[in-house]
Parts: structure tokens; C-alpha cells; sequence
């Protein structure tokens, strides 16, 4: 994996060897920042100080000081690699992805309207008195996977190696909705999934057909259900492969149904994607953030991911009736220097270029 580097070495001072020192920029971690004075409290005060902009508008900050405060005077769990030398200037390096989540948890990020997050999305295939068969458990992880892909988040309810915490015991499905609606589960999404294959004779390969049926609840709202049917032939060399693909294909095309609908729920808000490659440039990142924070239809924007992505960040965008594609046309309006590299209208995500990573700029 291609990080950007941490480490510099100093030369020899007074016969004393100085090394181990974060440079200044961005690091595996998040970004190390210039520390204003040599008292360490208060140099970690100040560089989470510094990274607010990547996380929060000026207006949001001014309104929000106190709620801040109280979370940059504990800045220990927030700070990775420091440096207060003796002479010379002092470094301490912020965890970006820690900070993101607290100024989340603390509610700051999340724009007014958009806290009806569309996660928590529970995914329950099958005959709740049996529970799914194999091919169920395929379209399970394939819709589970494909609505994270959009931003988000879905449990499977039958998932063996991430569990619920409370499993559901229900057999049918009344009794499942119940039991989501005493849970506060948001979201549920229950259904049944068929896949056949032969032999596709003209090709000497194999043709799958998979379809999905759907009961989806909006039980913040309704208890009624909203149904969906898809379906999706796809056709491989190996019966195995068709059969897996064409399910994958009918749970990709409920995704998309699936957020459509969450957006609809909530005013056709949604969070947008905004990914930016190369170089994790501080300024970069602040000078995209400020343009997107000034786009007509956006409400707000965040650095949301940073150490799990490589050589790139992921910024969230809460839009408001604007969809991606419009979203990349009125930001290059804003910025016309920016560089878009793709549109993804089926994932809600644009890719924007970012500053080139020199070879001294990857780290170990």
C-alpha cells in the first residue's frame, strides 16, 4: 500500500541524533500540523484547531464553539506523532478519521434535515421460520454490499460472522416488522431470491436468471410495505459464476431502487460522495470543501474517510435535490481549475484530481 510519508530524518545537532519526527503535510494517519508553541496541551489544542476547516463550515464553527471546545481541551485521543524539539519548529500530527467521527457523534457534521441517516438499512431473506436458503444468503451480501457502495449502511440479519447484537427470532414477517420497529431500526428490507441456470447451447456456457422480490419499510414513517420485483440474466462460462453474477445483478439494480426510495423519504436528500485521488494536500482539501460548501444545492460537506483509502480521501456531500452529475457540473461552475476524472451517477460519486504524489511523498 502507497502512503504518504511520515518520517524525515535531522541532521546531527550538537553530536544529539533528532529523528522520528513527523513532516509536515499528510501522513498515514491524517495530517501533521505546525504546533504553535511548545507547551504540548495546548500545541494539540491548536493543530485540531487548525483541521476544523476539513470538517466544518465557518459559519458551523462559530455557531458551535462551545460543543467544540469541549471536544479539542481532550485533543490526547485525536493526536498521533508529535514533536516539541528544544529548537526548531514543533509538529503534531491529527488523526483525521478519529476526529471525523467525534465531530460526527457530537452532531456538528451532519447538516439540519439530514440527520435521518439512511443507515441501519436491516436486510431479513427468506422464510423468517427457516431462515434464508444459500442463494437468499448471496442476494443478502450482494444487496448489503451494494448499498454501501451508494453510502449505506445494511446489516444482514442472517450474516454468521457479523452478527446482530440482538438476533431476530420472529417467523414470519409481521412479527419481524415488530420486532424492527422495537429495535428502532429505521429501515427494513425483507424479500425472497430464486436463481435458475442451464446451459446456454449456442455459446457452450451457461445462463443464469435470478430474481428478487422485495417488501421495503419505512418504519420511521409507515408500517405498510413498499414492494419491488427485479430480476437479471447474466451468462458465464462457469454455472457457479452465472448463477452468483445474475444475483449480484438484481441486487445491484434493488440498491439503486433501495436509496431512491430512502432519498424520497427524506426530501430527496442524500449524501454524495466526493473522492479525491493523489496527494492528501490539506490546502487542496480545504480550498474543494469551501467551493462545494459554496455550491447551490449543497448544505454541507466533510472530510469523512482518510487511512482506509490509499493514495485517497473521501469527502461527504449533504445535497439537496441535486443529483451527482449535477453536483460535478455546478462545482466546476464554482471552480473551473478543478479536475473531474469520473461521474458514477449509480453510486452518487465523483472522482476529483487531486495534487500529483511525488515519489518522496509515499512513505514505507
Amino acid at each position: 500500500m502507497k502512503f504518504a510519508a511520515t518520517i524525515v530524518f535531522l541532521g546531527v545537532i550538537s553530536g544529539c541524533a533528532s529523528w522520528g519526527i513527523p513532516r509536515l503535510g499528510p501522513t498515514r494517519d491524517g495530517i501533521a500540523m505546525p504546533a504553535s508553541t511548545r507547551d504540548a496541551a495546548a500545541a494539540r489544542r491548536g493543530a485540531l484547531m487548525q483541521s476544523l476547516p476539513l470538517f466544518l463550515a465557518e459559519d458551523v464553527r462559530r455557531q458551535n464553539a462551545r460543543a467544540i471546545e469541549l471536544i479539542v481541551s481532550a485533543p490526547q485521543k485525536f493526536v498521533g506523532a508529535e514533536s516539541f524539539p528544544k529548537k526548531g519548529d514543533g509538529v503534531v500530527e491529527v488523526r483525521v478519521d478519529i476526529l471525523a467521527l467525534a465531530l460526527r457523534k457530537a452532531g456538528l457534521v451532519v447538516p439540519a434535515g439530514f440527520d435521518i441517516a439512511p443507515e441501519n438499512v436491516l436486510i431479513a431473506f427468506g422464510d423468517r421460520g427457516v431462515g434464508p436458503n444459500p442463494g437468499e444468503r448471496l442476494a443478502a451480501q450482494a444487496l448489503e454490499t451494494a448499498l454501501f457502495g451508494r453510502g449505506v449502511v445494511a446489516q444482514d440479519a442472517d450474516d454468521e460472522l457479523r452478527k446482530l447484537a440482538k438476533p431476530l427470532t420472529a417467523k414470519n414477517e409481521a412479527e419481524t416488522v415488530a420486532q424492527a420497529i422495537a429495535r428502532g431500526v429505521p429501515w427494513l428490507a425483507m424479500g425472497r431470491a430464486s436463481a435458475s441456470v442451464g446451459p446456454e447451447l449456442a455459446s457452450s456456457a451457461w445462463r443464469a436468471k435470478a430474481e428478487l422480490r422485495l417488501s421495503v419499510y419505512a418504519l420511521g414513517v409507515s408500517t405498510l410495505a413498499v414492494p419491488w420485483a427485479g430480476s437479471a440474466d447474466v451468462v458465464d462460462v462457469s454455472s457457479y459464476a452465472a448463477v452468483t453474477r445474475a444475483l449480484e445483478a438484481v441486487a445491484q439494480d434493488a440498491a439503486a431502487r433501495l436509496d431512491a426510495f430512502i432519498q424520497r423519504q427524506r426530501g430527496n436528500r442524500a449524501t454524495l460522495g466526493v473522492l479525491v485521488s493523489g496527494r492528501k494536500d490539506p490546502a487542496f482539501l480545504i480550498r474543494l470543501l469551501e467551493s462545494l460548501r459554496r455550491t447551490p444545492g449543497v448544505a454541507g460537506a466533510s472530510l469523512a474517510l482518510w487511512r482506509s483509502l490509499d493514495d485517497m480521501a473521501m469527502i461527504h456531500v449533504y445535497a439537496q435535490s441535486i443529483k451527482i452529475d449535477e453536483l460535478a457540473a455546478r462545482l466546476l461552475r464554482q471552480d473551473p481549475s478543478l479536475r473531474i476524472e469520473s461521474v458514477e451517477t449509480g453510486d452518487n460519486r465523483l472522482t476529483v484530481s487531486g495534487p500529483e504524489i511525488a515519489p518522496d511523498d509515499r512513505g514505507l
